[in-house]
């Protein structure tokens, strides 16, 4: 059964440009709705299809756009396949870094644990650098560039062959393994390897000990302080930072019993 409707050519051509008719075969565009006149003399609009439109309709469909300049449809110009290539390459990266927002399988309490005991690193001492790098935002980008919850700079990260610095588990990896360097390379003192870790190490051998930056000097203080501790140590801290989630699933950081 054919539709009719009564319509003028201004809302014919509102119906075109909501898109109701927006991708038919090329040169159908005036054909698929035509207009007849009945008994009465009024204008009447039809989709009766003719055999050639059927026949037409089989051919691939035309993307069209409305052009004002020249008042009429106008065919979407294609692009080449080396232009659609292109295309679709930037889109996968985008996808690939837009998956660390989508919700992970893993807590990131659970990936500190875990890369923590895998590069014998204290986990709490990544808790608090965590929380005062990012505030455990996987997505946190600072303005000189740090990436993720451990805040790693580019060059960081392509050292560490981290291919995402978004998610959240090969950032902690990375970062911890950063951390871990870092110790070593200061015998385990964590102010001079926390100091390191926001100003570089060659600002800690320059100055041989914190520098006098207020950033980082404030830095190592917060770290300790959400530690419980201000020594030296790198072994045998205790685990004043209590991390879970409500029953909302929201993170909790507590010091408190």
């Amino acid at each position: 059964m054919s539709v009719r409707r009564f319509l003028n050519p201004a809302c014919y051509r509102l119906l075109m440009l909501v898109g109701l008719v927006s991708m038919l075969p090329g040169g159908l565009m005036a054909q698929m709705l035509q207009s007849t006149t009945d008994e009465s003399g009024r204008t009447v609009w039809t989709n009766d299809p003719s055999p050639a439109m059927l026949a037409a309709q089989q051919e691939k469909p035309q993307l069209v756009f409305w052009s004002t300049k020249e008042n009429r449809w106008l065919p979407v110009r294609t692009v080449s396949a080396r232009a659609m290539r292109t295309a679709r390459a930037a889109a996968g990266e985008v996808d690939s870094y837009m998956g660390a927002e989508r919700v992970h399988a893993k807590s990131i309490d659970t990936m500190i644990e875990e890369a923590a005991a895998r590069h014998h690193v204290d986990p709490n001492l990544v808790r608090a650098l965590v929380r005062v790098e990012s505030n455990f935002n996987p997505n946190a980008v600072s303005r000189k560039g740090a990436m993720g919850l451990m805040q790693l700079m580019p060059q960081t990260a392509r050292l560490y062959d981290l291919n995402n610095p978004f998610d959240p588990e090969q950032n902690v990896d990375a970062g911890v393994r950063h951390l871990k360097g870092l110790l070593e390379n200061f015998g385990g003192n964590v102010p001079l390897t926390l100091a390191a870790y926001n100003a570089g190490q060659g600002a800690v051998e320059r100055n041989r000990g914190i520098p006098p930056y207020s950033e980082t000097r404030n830095y190592v203080k917060r770290i300790t302080a959400l530690m419980g501790r201000t020594d030296s140590s790198a072994t045998n801290m205790p685990d004043p930072i209590q991390i879970r989630r409500d029953e909302n699933g929201r993170l909790i950081i507590t010091n408190l019993d």
